[in-house]
């Protein structure tokens, strides 16, 4: 099993799944019904919006309307996409190839795709475990994971996600929790059930919120 690295993933029973416990936490916009957000939704979600990442970055252009938007004027933001940036620069062969949308499942780049044979028909852990399967990807993916919290606003990750963390507003403390726990998950644990090694965690630029924002939302809780 996985390490726990989260004091907040504790909870998890030994016969219960990571993903299954902190999916649960959230409340897809996909269904009719209340249901917990697929893990096939978001593996999807995440290794377009990286892929998409990547070519803007090959391109040369700054995200204006993707989930990894953020203000240029936004440092942290901004040093985070750096980084990204960075370690794509170093290794423009691997990440051109990686981002091109024919190297995705079955479901992705048909148009283009000359040869279907031998390609997954979706984003299962046999595809995952390949695209991961590079160090530097999963280094830049780290980082793809940190741009996405940098600006923990709550809110803005919902939309950015499609799915919400509860029903009511504003937002509760235990919200903060679930999306901490999410990212933990994103960056950490969806590696893991690869059998790969996720890229050693850098606390400095780690997108957790602020002392001001929780203290904010104990005291919305208080009132």
């Amino acid at each position: 099993m996985s390490v726990k690295r989260c004091l907040l993933l504790e909870g998890i029973m030994e016969n219960d799944k990571i993903d299954v416990f902190v999916l649960r936490n959230f409340i897809s916009d996909k269904f009719s019904t209340p249901k917990p957000p697929k893990k096939e939704y978001l593996r999807c979600k995440i290794i377009r919006g990286h892929k998409r990442a990547t070519r803007q970055i090959i391109k040369g252009k700054t995200p204006k309307a993707t989930i990894h938007k953020f203000a240029i004027e936004n440092s942290r933001s901004l040093d985070v996409w750096y980084s990204l940036k960075s370690i794509i620069d170093q290794n423009p062969n691997l990440f051109i190839d990686c981002s091109n949308t024919v190297s995705g499942p079955k479901t992705d780049g048909q148009a283009k795709r000359k040869n279907s044979e031998g390609i997954e028909k979706s984003f299962n852990i046999a595809f995952c475990s390949n695209y991961f399967s590079n160090e530097k990807v999963r280094e830049s993916y780290y980082y793809y994971i940190q741009l996405l919290f940098t600006n923990f606003n709550l809110t803005e990750l919902c939309e950015k996600f499609n799915f919400k963390c509860c029903e009511g507003s504003p937002h509760k403390i235990n919200c903060v929790e679930k999306w901490i726990m999410l990212k933990e998950y994103l960056e950490y644990h969806l590696i893991k059930e690869l059998d790969l090694e996720p890229f050693v965690l850098d606390l400095s630029i780690s997108g957790l919120p602020s002392y001001d924002d929780v203290n904010e939302f104990i005291n919305q809780k208080d009132k």
